[in-house]
């Protein structure tokens, strides 16, 4: 870890002290950079400041200026930081950079940054320090003019379709209710001779059964009146 003096304008060419530290940070994996919400004078913005300090890392290194950065917005315990922290989130958002608004002086959104921190120093994953960029004009139009697009916006169809497309589609409707209406008297039809050769076959199995029965109450009857009269027969020779 390291920690170097802010870079100014013209660091490149040697201005100010944070170039001749630059080496010490070659070799770190995430750059945090600790934006003043709170600077005053000489035309100071938190912005132009962010501009500056990148480009000066694309100066002096490419492959520095390419490594994960975090920004955090320092100072959120000055009134005048908090003002300027929403213009200064909204600008970085459009560019697809989260803020973390931080205080060093009170501590205030130290643990999210740090977390955010870590997860890209120890898993790569930089998803945390990235946001979803608004699409491309989507942050120009006003309500009112949102609201005058919407209301000049043609009524939605109930249907692309002309009648004369549409014909074809019902006669193919037409088409299979009429197949269906011919296939159902079918169906009726076979479903009932079915019904009816299976009654055919029950009242034939009836007849057969009925027919044994009387058979066997016939051969019944013979063999008992047979031995009626063998008996009666005998009984007349004693």
């Amino acid at each position: 870890m390291a920690d170097i003096p802010g870079i100014i304008e013209g660091a490149s060419e040697g201005v100010g002290l944070g170039h001749q530290f630059l080496r010490h940070v070659e070799r770190c994996k995430v750059l945090v950079h600790l934006i003043d919400m709170g600077a005053m004078g000489d035309g100071r913005d938190p912005l132009a400041d962010f501009n500056i300090l990148n480009k000066e890392l694309k100066k002096y290194s490419a492959e520095l200026a390419g490594k994960p950065q975090v920004v955090a917005a320092n100072k959120l315990d000055l009134t005048e930081a908090r003002e300027r922290l929403g213009p200064f989130t909204e600008a970085l958002r459009r560019r697809g950079i989260r803020v973390y608004p931080v205080s060093c002086a009170t501590g205030e959104g130290m643990q999210v940054l740090m977390d955010s921190v870590a997860e890209v120093l120890f898993t790569g994953r930089t998803d945390k320090i990235h946001t979803e960029a608004p699409a491309k004009g989507a942050g120009k139009r006003s309500g009112a003019s949102a609201k005058k697009a919407s209301a000049t916006r043609p009524a939605k169809k109930a249907s692309t379709r002309t009648p004369a497309a549409r014909k074809p589609a019902a006669k193919k409707g037409a088409a299979k209710k009429a197949v269906a209406k011919k296939a159902s008297p079918a169906r009726k039809s076979a479903a009932k001779k079915a019904v009816a050769k299976k009654g055919a076959a029950k009242k034939a199995v009836a007849k057969k059964a009925s027919v044994a029965r009387k058979a066997v109450a016939k051969k019944t009857v013979r063999k008992a009146s047979a031995k009626k009269s063998a008996a009666k027969k005998s009984g007349g020779r004693r």
